[in-house]
């Protein structure tokens, strides 16, 4: 769960990391947000799918049948702060239970004082 086809650094590191998995031979399912802000690609892998978006106005929308269709073994979560946080934490248990699972913290650096 990441933001993909995106001008950022998240985007860059999920992609990276996604298409090695994926040249690996392992299945990929990437859960992005419905704006893929100023895209890279003109269109998305068939392993993404845009189910998610927190609006400006604070507006949530947040499809919950990607996480609960389909087995996963394994649940990357990158980039939290701009996810619609407690919609996710509602099926976390779920999440929990289906898979291992993995938060990548984006800071730039170790908190000050570290």
């Amino acid at each position: 769960m990441t933001r993909w086809n995106a001008l950022c650094g998240v985007s860059v590191h999920a992609e990276l990391i996604g298409r090695a998995w994926v040249d690996m031979g392992h299945t990929l399912r990437v859960l992005a947000p419905l704006e893929a802000g100023a895209s890279l690609a003109d269109e998305d892998e068939p392993y993404v799918r845009r189910c998610f978006e927190l609006k400006k106005n604070g507006e949530l929308l947040f499809d919950q049948a990607p996480f609960l269709e389909e087995p996963y073994d394994m649940f990357v979560l990158e980039h939290f702060w701009r996810l619609p946080m407690a919609d996710l934490l509602e099926i976390y248990p779920y999440i929990k239970e289906m898979a291992k699972t993995v938060l990548v913290f984006h800071e730039g650096g170790p908190p000050k004082g570290s």
